[in-house]
């Protein structure tokens, strides 16, 4: 699969890696999904995505008309099943604590479908 292929990508994790990547695929053109388990966790990756956002206006890296779009390319969920339908590509920002990751990966492993 080649990278202009992708085009809508899940991350799972939203804590201190998740906004960071959620944005840049967003910004990318990617449509977005944003997974955690704790509203939370989602409601402060918002935050960060839209401060990180800020920033990049501010030190002229963006154009603040690109933010609008750019975060509507980003949802957020507490729902595996929604965060993975039918992703092209997924990436795991969870902590790295054995238990969870192992709990994630089972919950994930249904719904992931295998690449060519």
């Amino acid at each position: 699969m080649k990278p202009e292929e992708v085009k809508k990508v899940a991350i799972f994790g939203a804590g201190t890696m998740g906004p960071g990547l959620a944005q840049v695929f967003a910004t990318a053109g990617h449509d977005v999904t944003m997974y955690s388990r704790k509203a939370e966790t989602i409601e402060k990756a918002v935050r960060v995505a839209k401060a990180n956002l800020a920033t990049f206006v501010q030190q002229d890296m963006l154009r603040e008309s690109d933010v609008p779009a750019i975060l509507a390319r980003i949802t957020t969920t507490r729902s595996v099943e929604e965060a993975l339908p039918k992703p092209i590509l997924s990436s795991k920002a969870s902590p790295r604590r054995w238990m969870r990751r192992r709990r994630c990966t089972r919950s994930l492993t249904p719904s992931a479908r295998r690449g060519p």
